[in-house]
């Protein structure tokens, strides 16, 4: 293992300005390591919204590390998340260049990596960007974790905890106007027909 790699947790944000405060002070509490920033980048509101991908290449396009952490403004890391998520990649990419999924507390090892940590050696290989940005918000980590797998670059964290504050944890009956802007009507559906589309073309598993 390279000794301390720089670690960039970028947090591409819309609203939610009470839940970003908290994803900021667990970081603090729970990173459990020492070498890493924190770069966050505002989203706007529809019709000027650029969409998660490109908010998250923003945030890439200015970060420093090595590696490149992916965290929703809707999620609580817990105790040594950053720490454990460092030693995963050690212990299965020594080279440290691959991908390791996060362990969220509902999707489990094989099914869809939400949150992430993530090499920048990967970046050539995956178009230039960690999310493709002909997606809306939905299906660009089902397609990341597929297109890692293909290669051989892609393990999970069972130990790199967090909470995601999510309907599929809390319930779909009460959605904010964020999710309901990813989860329903037209965007959602070109994001669905987009990832089954380039699954095909490279071979990967959509997972939906």
């Amino acid at each position: 293992m390279k000794n301390k790699t720089f670690v960039s947790v970028c947090i591409p944000t819309l609203g939610r300005p009470e839940k970003l405060h908290r994803l900021l002070e667990a970081i603090k509490a729970n990173a459990g390591y020492d070498n890493y920033e924190v770069i966050v980048k505002a989203d706007e509101f529809p019709p000027n919204n650029m969409g998660t991908p490109k908010n998250l290449s923003r945030c890439v396009e200015e970060a420093k590390g090595e590696l490149v952490m992916f965290l929703g403004n809707d999620t609580i890391p817990e105790k040594n998340f950053l720490q454990e998520a460092v030693w995963a990649m050690a212990r299965k990419f020594p080279e440290m260049d691959g991908m390791v999924g996060l362990n969220d507390g509902y999707w489990k090892e094989g099914d869809v990596a939400t949150h992430w940590m993530c090499s920048r050696a990967l970046l050539p290989m995956l178009g230039g960007h960690f999310f493709h940005h002909g997606y809306n918000h939905c299906g660009c980590d089902n397609e990341l974790q597929g297109r890692c797998e293909l290669i051989g670059k892609y393990t999970w964290a069972e130990k790199a905890k967090l909470y995601h504050d999510h309907p599929v944890n809390v319930g779909w009956d009460n959605l904010d106007v964020i999710y309901e802007f990813a989860y329903s009507g037209k965007n959602h559906q070109a994001d669905v027909e987009l990832l089954k589309k380039r699954a095909e073309e490279f071979g990967f598993n959509p997972r939906v």
